[in-house]
């Protein structure tokens, strides 16, 4: 059992949970409980191996420009969600919801 596993948040509304030995059985029935009223439209499991290699990379800044810039505009290549934003395309006023 995974006592809490977060609220969906962002764009694309995402929750990421690693079920790395939670199954007893064979069984892979997901039971999500919470006293909020969330709707889920999919569920998608990855299967791969974690033989991804990486690294970190500390950075330690000592500047930062911080400025009005906008909104990030959506963007939806096929006119589906989920939606994107890109950092490139942006916004001086809020869009609407």
């Amino acid at each position: 059992m995974i006592e809490d596993i977060g609220i969906p948040v962002g764009r694309p509304q995402t929750v990421t949970v690693d079920l790395t030995g939670k199954f007893l059985s064979a069984s892979r029935e997901v039971r999500i409980v919470t006293n909020m009223r969330i709707y889920w439209d999919q569920i998608l499991v990855d299967t791969s191996s974690r033989e991804f290699p990486s690294q970190i990379t500390r950075l330690d800044p000592f500047a930062a420009n911080l400025r009005w810039r906008g909104f990030s505009r959506t963007i939806t290549p096929d006119g589906r969600e989920p939606f994107a934003t890109t950092m490139s395309m942006y916004l001086s006023l809020r869009p609407g919801k």
